[in-house]
């Protein structure tokens, strides 16, 4: 694992912006979700003493005594973001997350992939700032970078 502030000191600044959810339960235990930042691609992050670091990933990495390895990442079995509970996490490689989402309708594949129309581009860059990211994901079926990079026009630059 990379040098990092001392792991209980972290561990701490965690568990004090934790909170458990008994609406989600997998295998028996409820989620334990991080109330702290939310990075970009709403994950927990927190900051270890070099950089922003994704909560979950950290958590595994402690309980495991070791780095999450290229081609690997820790999925979430309740499949709740926020949740940190180690019994929740699943080491996996890229392309077994992947499968596991396809399998599950979570990600569209090939041709079949949401594409918007040019009317709900306008009608996203319109609402922007109105209605929040996640709920314009949520109503056009997409995540929130998708709506960002709309919004920032790194996507659909043909349309006004």
């Amino acid at each position: 694992m990379p040098d990092r502030i001392a792991d209980d000191i972290i561990l701490q600044r965690i568990l004090a912006k934790t909170r458990v959810n008994r609406n989600i339960v997998y295998k028996g235990g409820p989620c334990i979700e991080f109330t702290g930042a939310i990075g970009s691609t709403g994950y927990p992050q927190i900051w270890d003493g070099e950089k922003m670091v994704a909560v979950h990933r950290y958590i595994w990495e402690v309980a495991h005594q070791q780095s999450v390895p290229e081609g690997h990442v820790v999925h979430h079995c309740c499949r709740n973001k926020a949740c940190i509970r180690n019994g929740h996490l699943q080491f996996m490689t890229r392309a077994e997350h992947i499968q596991y989402h396809i399998e599950n309708g979570d990600m569209p594949v090939g041709r079949n992939a949401r594409k918007l129309t040019p009317a709900e581009v306008v009608e996203i860059r319109l609402f922007h700032g109105i209605l929040s990211a996640q709920e314009l994901a949520d109503d056009f079926g997409v995540d929130r970078k998708t709506i960002w990079d709309i919004v920032n026009h790194n996507t659909y630059k043909e349309v006004a």
